[in-house]
């Protein structure tokens, strides 16, 4: 990798593994502490329910909106996780093409890429169908999870009180 744009293209691919990892380990975790959760919630997303103060209504569409949402996502958690292991089952080669490489980077990156507008849009849907203050909220709430998302040891659900 002498060329700069061969420079650059590694300097991407490593900070989309690093998101994606951080990620990875968010959804993880979030999993694990839902599962053991003392108010017996283990839904993703109830988070939000609650700092908006959803009516049920409310409560009804965001389910709608929030399962659609996480089944959006799956092909393309399953595809990064595909692109990724055929990345680093190039380690064992002796030589690797950068080509190749940059196939399989680019391949996990676009994947991101969708993760990035598919959750832009899941939160388009949830702000319509919030009241002006909620989306106020709603706004304040993103902005705080946005912030957290690359520091290290964050809670990946913004406390608003």
């Amino acid at each position: 990798m002498k060329t700069p744009i061969n420079k650059i293209l590694a300097f991407f691919t490593v900070a989309l593994l690093i998101t994606n990892v951080v990620l990875v380990y968010f959804l993880w975790k979030d999993k694990r502490s839902n599962s053991h959760s003392d108010k017996g919630k283990g839904n993703k997303g109830d988070w939000m329910v609650d700092e908006l103060k959803l009516d049920e209504k409310q409560k009804v569409q965001h389910k709608e909106i929030k399962d659609a949402h996480f089944a959006r996502l799956k092909p393309v958690f399953d595809s990064i996780t595909s692109g990724r292991s055929n990345l680093y089952k190039l380690l064992k080669e002796p030589q690797v093409n950068d080509s190749l490489i940059n196939l399989y980077t680019e391949a996990v990156g676009k994947q991101q890429s969708l993760i990035s507008l598919y959750t832009f849009e899941h939160f388009q849907k949830m702000r319509a169908i919030c009241t002006p203050e909620q989306q106020t909220k709603l706004d304040e709430l993103i902005q705080k999870l946005v912030q957290n998302m690359g520091k290290r040891g964050s809670k990946p659900k913004p406390e608003m009180k």
